[in-house]
């Protein structure tokens, strides 16, 4: 956590609670991106073979939205 003032960086005390505003993966376990990647592959499956266009279509989006996100995450670790 850092102030940026006229080009001045502030390091400011790190709240003891900052974990749970952040994405904290251990060695072990899988991201929460890597989980809705998951889940969205397996509703994807699903909405085609039930046929379900609104299914297929929201699967789809959220597939989407976790392989960005899963990309970004990797950038920043």
């Amino acid at each position: 956590m850092v102030t940026f003032n006229h080009g001045v960086v502030i390091l400011l005390r790190i709240p003891e609670d900052v974990t749970l505003y952040m994405e904290v993966v251990k060695k072990d376990d899988i991201s929460w991106s890597t989980f809705y990647m998951g889940t969205s592959i397996i509703f994807t499956i699903l909405g085609w073979y039930l046929g379900s266009i609104p299914l297929l279509f929201a699967a789809l989006v959220y597939l989407g939205i976790s392989i960005v996100h899963h990309r970004k995450m990797k950038k920043l670790f």
